[in-house]
């Protein structure tokens, strides 16, 4: 018998299941009523991210917070990776820090968040107080 003939033909391959862990996922597989080996993949790498909220309005002198999830290479949920995700805006206008960012001039400016490789980006616009007008 051959490494070929020892696999299972697709017409044996009853289910593949997925059990994502919180950095790893863990794939089994039945093939004609025997269980195989495990296979472990692991990567804690951010490929990618997702920031909340993507758009905000303030009123000057306010402050918007973040929060960050983490997708990895497969696209599996790293959780919250708020903590080690910095966020920066070009503009001195607008300060951020750690993931709370404000300003007291008004306007409309882009917040952009990176953590390692991956980054996103959110809008945060400023507005003139309801007092002021």
């Amino acid at each position: 018998m051959s490494y070929k003939d020892s696999l299972p033909s697709e017409a044996n391959l009853v289910r593949m299941t997925r059990r994502p862990c919180a950095r790893a996922s863990r794939f089994r597989w039945t093939a004609a009523g025997v269980v195989s080996e495990a296979l472990n993949v692991s990567s804690s790498l951010v490929a990618s991210m997702v920031i909340s909220p993507t758009a905000s309005t303030i009123a000057a002198g306010d402050t918007q917070q973040y929060t960050v999830t983490g997708y990895d290479g497969m696209g599996h949920s790293l959780g919250d990776v708020t903590g080690s995700t910095v966020l920066t805006v070009t503009d001195p206008n607008v300060t951020c820090t750690a993931n709370v960012c404000g300003s007291s001039t008004p306007g409309t400016y882009t917040i952009t968040a990176t953590n390692g490789i991956a980054q996103t980006s959110a809008a945060l616009t400023v507005s003139v107080p309801l007092w002021r007008t």
